[in-house]
């Protein structure tokens, strides 16, 4: 990388220029010399850059870039208004700045001072070519760092002889090059190594100085060093190597970079050996003792959520189908898809802003939005017959974890005059990891996804909340669950077929479930306050919810797909919009 900054010298200012030449005018008599104090880049003198750019002079790089590379600095300026003549130079310093007395001395760099690198004349640009040749007899010293500004340098030569006024100084913003040949110090502890599946997790310990990246390398046993691979790592936090074979001994070191690309020299050498750890996937998928094989959808997700879509769609055309018939002659059945039928209809059709009858004085309903949260841990087990001594794939892997399930639930109300009936869709996710299965006893992890959809229809019975602020729910409907198991790695895991893999362990898992509950009337602590929700955020009622729901997620009892089914106790609140 090419190392560039901008410094912004102090220079005259022109306002102050024009107090002096007033004050000279009328004191003739008066011979004195005034120094530019004043941090300005004015009309005069603009800025530099330079061709090509991002080039790193390093240790690696600096014969090549002096033999074969060549700069090119261009800039432009402004004649100045109140000047008679005047001089512009393109000046290279490994100083500060530059005096005009000494500001074109030809002379190397190596110990410092100033060198013009082109006299400008008067039109307004500059541009010159230069190798760093050109500015060092000896550019290439290891262990030194040197730091070149390049930037224009205006100088008045003539100014009113009556005043005698010293010529004036202006200095362009400075473009600095940097030539870094000094390597960082090789780190003096070894990085600490894990052994996982086929990877090793390295933590390479942090650096002091101007370090700037970490790179760790990895070589089998029995290879050298020039056959290591490598690949950047965050220093002091563990990072996986991956695509190592199990059980091989693998040498390991790390080592530094600056910011001028240099590398430092190795660090202290450990090693690591890989070794086989099962996910969940794998312990799922693999034989037990006295138990059964265990089976898994492994259909793609997509086609689950298709599958969904449609059967949904024939609950439509099913409601449309027997509507022709009197209400008092339909069968119990085809009055449920009837309902089913008419909720989604109008969940799909009906607009957001759809009208709901007032109460009182407060604003109309149309939806409800509750989030809730409840302690879940799937029947995955259950597929397994129990053995005494023997644990299953879930309690094995997970320990019997019930992490929470987060959902949030929207409803559109259909009717409201008998209770609020609803249509209903809901998301949430969930998720629990473990520890996978090694003989060598590898801290890796695996880790279980779920995100659960539904649509259901629920049923409030509301009618008289404000004298009783306990109101009774009852919900039913479809779930569609979402899953993916992953390894330590992070990836997608295989499930084994006879110990090889044979797919991906995601997909999805049909079913249906029932909620019973009851919701408490927030409102009915504190009316006025519940009139000012609804007032300034249109929230009609608000509720503490707690709900139990007993789910058959198992594609309707499909002997080879997961049992995500449980029972689950919910609670949260919900608003009524």
């Amino acid at each position: 990388m090419n190392r560039f900054a901008l410094r912004q010298h102090r220079v005259f200012s022109p306002s102050l220029f024009i107090t002096i030449m007033t004050i000279g005018f009328f004191a003739p008599l008066n011979v004195w010399a005034q120094e530019s104090t004043d941090g300005m880049v004015s009309d005069t003198v603009s800025s530099l850059s330079i061709t090509p750019s991002n080039v790193a002079i390093n240790v690696e790089s600096c014969e090549d870039v002096v033999q074969n590379e060549e700069f090119t600095l261009s800039g432009t300026y402004n004649n100045p208004s109140l000047t008679v003549n005047y001089h512009v130079r393109l000046i290279a310093t490994t100083g500060s700045s530059c005096s005009h007395e000494d500001v074109c001395n030809e002379v190397a760099l190596d110990d410092g001072g100033c060198s013009c690198l082109k006299q400008v004349s008067n039109t307004g640009t500059v541009s010159t070519t230069f190798t760093v040749a050109d500015l060092f007899d000896e550019p290439c010293i290891a262990g030194e760092e040197k730091n070149i500004s390049f930037f224009l340098h205006y100088t008045e030569t003539e100014a009113d002889p009556l005043i005698g006024l010293n010529p004036i100084e202006e200095e362009s913003q400075a473009l600095k090059l940097s030539v870094d040949l000094n390597p960082p110090s090789a780190p003096d502890e070894a990085p600490s190594v894990t052994p996982a599946e086929e990877a090793l997790v390295i933590n390479a310990p942090e650096v002091g100085g101007d370090v700037v990246k970490y790179e760790a390398c990895v070589w089998a046993e029995d290879l050298s060093r020039e056959d290591a691979r490598c690949k950047e790592v965050t220093g002091g936090s563990g990072d996986r190597f991956e695509g190592l074979v199990n059980d091989q001994l693998y040498n390991v070191i790390y080592v530094v970079y600056d910011d001028a690309e240099n590398k430092s020299e190795d660090s202290p050498m450990t090693t690591g050996t890989p070794a086989s750890v099962l996910d969940f996937a794998e312990v799922y998928s693999g034989e037990y003792p006295g138990g059964e094989r265990g089976g898994c959808d492994q259909r793609d997700s997509s086609k689950g959520l298709i599958s969904l879509f449609f059967f949904l769609l024939t609950l439509i055309f099913t409601k449309r189908a027997i509507s022709h018939q009197k209400s008092s002659k339909k069968a119990p059945k085809e009055a449920l898809v009837n309902i089913l039928g008419l909720t989604l209809t109008a969940l799909l059709i009906s607009p957001l802003s759809a009208e709901a009858r007032p109460t009182g004085s407060q604003s109309q309903r149309s939806s409800t939005v509750q989030f809730s949260g409840g302690t879940y841990q799937p029947k995955i087990d259950e597929e397994f017959q129990a053995q005494d001594g023997v644990q299953r794939p879930y309690e094995r892997v997970f320990e019997d974890q019930s992490p929470v399930m987060f959902q949030i639930q929207m409803e559109r109300h259909l009717i409201q005059n008998k209770g609020t009936v609803s249509l209903g869709g809901s998301v949430g996710y969930w998720s629990v990891e473990g520890k996978g299965l090694s003989v060598t006893n590898i801290a890796e992890t695996t880790k279980l996804s779920i995100i659960p959809f539904s649509v259901y229809a629920a049923y409030r019975f509301d009618m008289f909340q404000k004298v009783f602020p306990l109101v009774p729910v009852v919900k039913a409907g479809l779930s569609y669950y979402s899953w993916t198991i992953y390894d330590g790695a992070g990836d997608v895991a295989q499930f084994m077929d006879n110990g090889q893999p044979s797919s991906e362990a995601s997909g999805g898992t049909m079913g249906y479930f029932y909620t019973i509950g009851a919701h408490f009337l927030l409102d009915f602590l504190d009316r006025e306050m519940a009139w000012a929700f609804d007032r300034d955020a249109g929230v009609n009622h608000s509720y503490l919810t707690f709900e139990y729901q007993s789910s058959q997620v198992d594609d309707f009892a499909d002997p080879d797909s997961f049992r995500l089914g449980n029972n689950v106790y919910f609670f949260g609140i919900a608003l009524d919009l």
